[in-house]
């Protein structure tokens, strides 16, 4: 039978995310960031795929790519298949009913958005939040169209979710191609999506889970690469390894399994010229290298953060290693409800050995063994039953080394070139945990998890222990907890939680017969479900006190503080910043005639009292507002101030 060409989803992921880089850098080149330039820019893709369309297809598949239905209904009669098509169910329901809340995205991911929105092009920010310029921007320049789209922020969820959709045919395209057994591999196709890490950020808008795409693709079309030696594979291979970097720095480490992956074909490149240096200059574009450049010559460091002042960077191998280790650890292995999370917290830290105390404390300051009392997108990884089930065959690989240690030094085969990833996997991710102290260790090292996995599945082994029925059914439970763990999550709950909670809350507190601790466990989870439904546009008080007509708004708070809200209405105001220590003493009133202040971060700022420095500048005190951006910090004070205009 003919073959007959189909869309090639992944594929056409990676030009669309291509596309969406490029033009948010050319744009920012030539001032013209806003709704017109896209779709100028959208019209350059649709010629280039109209002229180039074997970019985005594939001609291996004789049906066409067909819907068939009966095959989607034998596969969803599985039960892993049908969990993971209720998880993306869910996933884009509670990403259309809610608004994003995740914290980084709101402190200085979509602001930063907005400010180059607000002056048509990339900039560097003056700005107190030095994350919103040194990170990295490939997250950003995919969601910019889709706010310009949606006239705002209820669509940036999909660039999550379609990746989402990506990833079991990935892992198994991977898997498969670098010899893990068939059954496996298909179990494991459903299982990590499923975890926690993964079904959580599907429906959000955080840049952590949906980079495992570009990881996966890397080393998928290098594979095919290898066995086809076409043109195709070799680009769209090297485009996700550059991809991969552009989201995040912290994702590095993994383009060495990319250059392994495809190195051996780049010589099918190299012959056509033309097309290889347009590859390099593209790859070069969509990757961290633009950012780089950037940070290097605003910040005097490549990273953007020459001083360290974050304390990400790692100058003590041993402590990072350790740190991060027991960080993971803690972190994949809570279970799903947890109590106490708080004292749980200071127990574990606690019981650490004086000696590996003092070693973090030095050598890892953001070390924290940080719990929650429900998994959130924010500090989650695989999960305890997904991490049970990496373990137990983690364990059935270090039973089988020798037959590890056989291969690799065997003839050239699929299951070789699968051990050597495994084992460049393995160095990525000890690079990482060597280098990189984030309190947030299983978050930012998801897109590392399917090479952890492919790791611990190589092997017979492998297959035998997936033949035992309590692993397979730890399989469907580690799915049934995920779909319980994003129904019930405070981020994007699909049940009343106000109500229900508020109902519960006042029972406990009524009923004698209930100690009360329970009462105070309802009330802790009432106040984070509100925290979280609010967060969104959590300066919404203070906005409220605006007139219409205020265009410019000063904010003056701390780096990990959300202005997001006092931009709305989109495309009308913008905020600035008063940028360090002693702005807010000058002779000359403060840069704009309205400022948001919280009142905590004003001493940082000046060291005059509110009342005397209001009246130096002759502003008043027009509101004050209590607001909880995080349930662990409780209420803080918040002022909106207002000055008049100057004298002429």
């Amino acid at each position: 039978m003919q073959a007959c060409a189909r869309v090639d989803p992944v594929a056409a992921w990676l030009i669309l995310s291509s596309w969406a880089v490029t033009a948010g850098w050319s744009l920012s080149a030539v001032g013209s960031l806003h709704a017109s330039g896209f779709l100028i820019a959208f019209a350059g893709l649709c010629g280039l795929l109209l002229a180039a369309p074997k970019l985005a297809t594939t001609g291996d598949h004789p049906r066409g790519g067909r819907f068939r239905l009966g095959a989607w209904r034998r596969r969803l009669s599985r039960p892993l298949p049908a969990l993971f098509v209720a998880l993306a169910a869910m996933a884009w329901l509670g990403g259309a009913l809610h608004p994003p809340s995740n914290y980084d995205s709101l402190t200085y991911r979509m602001p930063r958005m907005l400010h180059w929105l607000a002056e048509g092009r990339w900039h560097w920010i003056a700005t107190h939040t030095a994350r919103m310029n040194y990170s990295g921007t490939g997250s950003e320049w995919l969601q910019t169209p889709l706010f310009l789209l949606g006239g705002g922020d209820r669509l940036l969820f999909l660039v999550n979710w379609l990746s989402f959709l990506l990833l079991p045919g990935l892992i198994f395209r991977v898997f498969a191609g670098l010899g893990v057994a068939r059954q496996v591999a298909e179990t494991w196709m459903w299982v990590l999506p499923c975890s926690y890490g993964f079904a959580l950020q599907a429906g959000a808008v955080s840049n952590d889970a949906f980079a495992t795409v570009y990881a996966l693709a890397g080393v998928a079309y290098g594979l095919e690469a290898r066995s086809s030696r076409r043109l195709r594979p070799v680009v769209l291979s090297l485009l996700a390894g550059a991809l991969l970097t552009g989201v995040k720095a912290s994702n590095a480490p993994l383009s060495l399994l990319v250059v392994v992956a495809v190195g051996p074909t780049v010589p099918v490149l190299l012959r056509r010229p033309a097309v290889a240096t347009a590859t390099l200059a593209l790859c070069l574009l969509v990757s961290f290298v633009p950012i780089s450049l950037a940070n290097q010559i605003y910040a005097g460091h490549w990273t953007g953060d020459a001083q360290n002042l974050s304390k990400m960077r790692i100058t003590n191998p041993l402590a990072g290693l350790v740190g991060n280790g027991l960080q993971l650890a803690a972190q994949t292995m809570a279970p799903p409800v947890m109590p106490g999370a708080r004292g749980i917290e200071n127990a574990l830290t606690g019981a650490l050995p004086r000696q590996l105390r003092d070693l973090l404390a030095t050598g890892f300051p953001r070390f924290s063994l940080h719990m929650r009392e429900l998994p959130q997108e924010e500090s989650t990884g695989l999960g305890l039953l997904a991490g049970l089930l990496l373990g137990l065959s983690g364990l059935a690989a270090v039973l089988g080394w020798r037959w590890h240690l056989q291969t690799l030094q065997g003839p050239t085969s699929r299951q070789r070139t699968g051990v050597l990833i495994a084992l460049c996997g393995s160095a990525a991710t000890l690079l990482f945990m060597t280098k990189l102290g984030s309190e947030a260790s299983a978050r930012l090292l998801l897109p590392y998890a399917p090479f952890w996995v492919l790791a611990a599945v190589l092997g017979p082994n492998a297959a035998w222990l997936h033949r035992q029925r309590p692993y397979r059914a730890l399989a469907i439970l580690a799915g049934l907890t995920s779909v319980v763990v994003v129904a019930a999550g405070p981020a994007r709950p699909l049940w009343p939680a106000q109500a229900t909670l508020a109902r519960f809350s006042q029972g406990f507190s009524q009923a004698a017969t209930f100690p009360g601790t329970a009462a105070a466990l309802a009330s802790r989870a009432r106040q984070v479900f509100a925290v979280y439904r609010s967060r969104n546009d959590v300066l919404k008080p203070l906005r409220e006190h605006l007139p219409d007509e205020v265009e410019q708004i000063a904010l003056v708070a701390g780096p990990d503080d959300p202005g997001y809200s006092l931009w709305r209405p989109f495309g009308t105001r913008q905020v600035v910043y008063p940028a360090q220590r002693g702005t807010l003493d000058v002779a000359r009133p403060p840069i704009t005639r309205w400022v948001v202040a919280k009142a905590e971060t004003f001493g940082d700022l000046t060291d005059s009292p509110l009342n005397a420095w209001l009246a130096r500048h002759g502003g008043r005190l027009v509101a004050t507002e209590s607001i909880t951006s995080k349930a662990s910090e409780g209420p803080k004070t918040w002022w909106l101030l207002h000055f008049p205009p100057p004298a002429h």
